[in-house]
């Protein structure tokens, strides 16, 4: 049976493969030591809760992406995109959440519109 390490391990280094990463770049996108990175990945070390969101910011993914085994393709996710959007609106006040949600509504419904 395999230890919640090495199955966290597998999953950060097939994300960083599929985001076409290599440990160094994750790693100075995450704030962590390559080494720490190598190590995670081999399920060696067990990284903190900080750290996971880390490395879940720096592979423009959710938690919950990171922490679901059961996708064999990340990228192929019907959520992906949500996912990365919640990303980037996490760090915008409510008045800029509600801009933004009103320019997504308008090229939507341009979109429809041109179809």
């Amino acid at each position: 049976m395999r230890s919640y390490s090495d199955t966290l391990g597998n999953r950060i280094r097939y994300l960083r493969s599929e985001a076409t990463l290599s440990q160094e770049q994750l790693a100075l996108k995450a704030g962590i030591a390559p080494s720490f990175l190598g190590e995670i990945e081999r399920g060696i070390k067990k990284p903190s809760i900080d750290t996971i969101e880390k490395i879940a910011i720096a592979l423009e993914i959710s938690l919950s992406e990171l922490f679901n085994y059961d996708i064999k393709n990340s990228k192929s996710s019907d959520h992906i995109y949500l996912d990365k959007i919640t990303i980037e609106l996490k760090d915008c006040s409510l008045a800029e959440q509600e801009a933004l949600y009103r320019i997504l509504k308008q090229a939507i419904a341009f979109k429809n519109i041109k179809d």
